[in-house]
Formats: C-alpha cells, sequence, structure tokens
C-alpha cells in the first residue's frame, strides 16, 4: 500500500482534520495531501503532523504526513 493508498482509504472512511485554530473539521483530501507533500519539500522539513478525527472513533489520532 502507498502512501496515496492509506490516503484515500482514510478518505473514504470520512477521515477528517481538525483545524488547531479553532478546533473545526476539514475533510481530508487526496489534494490536500498533495499539497501537504509538496509543502514539506518547499519548506525543507520532513513532515508535517495533523490531528485525525474519524467517525465513531473517539480516541486522539494523527496524521504523519
Amino acid at each position: 500500500m502507498t502512501n496515496l493508498d492509506h490516503i484515500l482509504s482514510l478518505v473514504r472512511h470520512g477521515a477528517q482534520l481538525r483545524n488547531p485554530d479553532d478546533g473545526s473539521l476539514m475533510p481530508l483530501t487526496e489534494d490536500f495531501y498533495r499539497r501537504a507533500v509538496k509543502a514539506c519539500h518547499t519548506g525543507g522539513y520532513n513532515a508535517a503532523t495533523y490531528d485525525l478525527v474519524l467517525p465513531g472513533i473517539e480516541d486522539e489520532m494523527g496524521l504523519c504526513i
């Protein structure tokens, strides 16, 4: 499974990302993933982390891109 395959699996399961500024939720999308990877390369950092929310799961989770 590639990284993109994993992201798309999360998308199919309704994954969302929590905005750290106001706690609102935004959908995880392939476009978001591609922009995050590009930002890592452009910014010269190895990874970026996000709060991940999946329907029906109350535990805190994270997504590292």
